[in-house]
């Protein structure tokens, strides 16, 4: 009886994609004689999901699905996988999914309602603040750890840079590059 012995490298390369992404790709060496486990926690560095919680299946290069990796004592190199092959990943526990089931930030409606409320009531204070104010009024200028300076108010209104009410002044004394503008 003849004796068959199969060399195949030690390591091999990988496609990583993940299910909030699928438009990035990023390739990576791996070693065959890690486990799943192992593996999970150096997809975790590079993708950022929870090793703990994640799904990882393998596809060839045609895009066809090959197997699931979900023995975590498993070795790597133990399941029919090739250079060149995209490991995809599933992940269930993300911020945003966290985010959605606590119902917390942009998720929260009530808070939404109330924060575009306050919004609401800031810009009418600013509108308000800007209507006691005129184009050619002299005005005191404090800036916080600087010297008050006085100028002439030359502009009122909203601008394209930054959202709600300016008021653009021009410095008696000229300071810095702007020169006083």
């Amino acid at each position: 009886m003849s004796v068959y012995n199969i060399k195949t490298s030690d390591f091999i390369n990988l496609s990583i994609t993940n299910s909030s992404q699928n438009t990035y790709c990023v390739e990576r060496r791996f070693q065959k004689a890690i486990t799943i486990d192992e593996f999970k926690g150096k997809l975790e560095l590079v993708t950022g999901a929870n090793s703990a919680t994640m799904k990882v299946v393998v596809y060839d290069k045609n895009d066809k699905l090959i197997c699931k990796l979900d023995e975590g004592q498993r070795l790597l190199g133990s399941y029919p996988i090739d250079d060149g092959m995209r490991i995809h990943l599933f992940m269930l526990d993300t911020v945003k999914a966290f985010l959605e089931k606590n119902k917390l930030g942009k998720y929260n409606e009530e808070e939404m309602k109330r924060k575009e409320e306050e919004r609401k009531q800031e810009e009418e204070a600013e509108a308000a603040a800007a209507q006691l104010c005129n184009i050619g009024d002299r005005c005191e200028v404090y800036v916080p750890n600087q010297p008050k300076r006085r100028a002439t108010i030359m502009y009122i209104g909203k601008t394209e840079f930054k959202e709600g009410w300016w008021v653009g002044v021009k410095y008696d004394e000229p300071l810095g590059k702007n020169n006083g503008m």
